[in-house]
């Protein structure tokens, strides 16, 4: 029988975590903005939602899934730079 072995985590630096997460802002901003949203027009409907509000609730889950990734796979800053030495 295999034996599982935990994944490692990537980490993401923390330089490089801030930079995701203005583009992750910018993303949101553009994707949730009213002349984006008005560009979705018509009486479709997915699972029953009409399709702006579809359109809404995946871009906000999508936001908060990517913002949840960068979270967990950033690496946390070394304790060293946080206590200046007296």
């Amino acid at each position: 029988m295999a034996r599982l072995t935990p994944r490692a985590k990537k980490h993401i630096d923390s330089r490089k975590a801030g930079e995701l997460s203005v583009a992750l802002f910018l993303f949101a901003f553009i994707a949730l903005a009213t002349p984006l949203i008005t560009l979705i027009k018509g009486d479709a409907t997915v699972f029953g939602l009409p399709l702006v509000f579809f359109y809404l609730f995946t871009v906000w889950i999508g936001i908060i899934v990517a913002a949840r990734i960068i979270v967990v796979h950033s690496e946390p800053p070394a304790e060293d730079a946080q206590r200046p030495e007296r």
